[in-house]
């Protein structure tokens, strides 16, 4: 696979407007690592990733050894409570979109990356790749006539727009990580379930939602008011 790093909302933040932190949080480091675990049943290194967080890390000295040990068993708590049903992995990134109009009208998504499409995360020693199945869908995606007018009228000047996507994991592979001029990343292959396409004005121009999510989401909305 080829080095892919899109930018995301935690590295982009500051060059965004701030009403664009109005859109869903981005998932961190630390909760994909989490359920990458949880999904492999790989129970994480607790104190390890404890003396990752920022409490620890600015603890005062005669405290560490406390925080070490509250931090070590937030972790373990959260671990415990991770559903991995439908653990749904947000992420935000910012792309270039462009309308081809006319009667086989399209909008086109720009990764500007080169292929195949990856998400990497960090977190206390180990780096993991998320692939979401089917994105390069995303490259042309078919519009009605109005649509097209529509998003086109939207776009700015440098054709930059923010993506958000849900995805939901189904698979890892804790065994074979593949590696990138050197590091190995560990794979988790998930499923698109939302896309939402903002311009800079927070204005929705695009989205779409699975339908195998929605039905999912009505099931347990059902269960959990049994």
């Amino acid at each position: 696979m080829k080095r892919i790093f899109l930018a995301f909302s935690v590295l982009i933040l500051f060059s965004m407007p701030a009403a664009a932190q109005l859109l869903e949080e981005a998932t961190n480091s630390r909760e994909v690592a989490m359920i990458f675990h949880k999904i492999s049943n790989i129970k994480p290194d607790y104190g390890l990733w404890a003396s990752y967080t920022q409490e620890y890390g600015t603890a005062l000295a005669e405290s560490k050894e406390e925080v070490l040990e509250e931090e070590t068993l937030k972790m373990q708590l959260a671990y415990a409570n991770l559903n991995v049903d439908y653990p749904k992995i947000v992420v935000r990134t910012s792309v270039k979109a462009d309308v081809k109009q006319g009667r086989n009208a399209v909008l086109e998504l720009d990764f500007e990356a080169p292929d195949p499409i990856y998400f990497p995360y960090h977190f206390a020693e180990r780096d993991y790749a998320v692939i979401a199945e089917n994105i390069d869908v995303l490259k042309n995606i078919p519009l009605g006539v109005l649509e097209a007018s529509y998003i086109r009228n939207k776009l700015p000047l440098d054709k930059k727009v923010y993506l958000v996507m849900s995805a939901i994991p189904y698979k890892t592979d804790a065994k074979n990580p593949f590696v990138v001029e050197g590091t190995p990343f560990w794979l988790m292959l998930s499923k698109i379930a939302t896309l939402e396409i903002y311009n800079r004005d927070l204005e929705s121009l695009w989205s779409w939602k699975a339908s195998w999510y929605t039905k999912a989401m009505m099931s347990a909305n059902k269960n959990s008011n049994l």
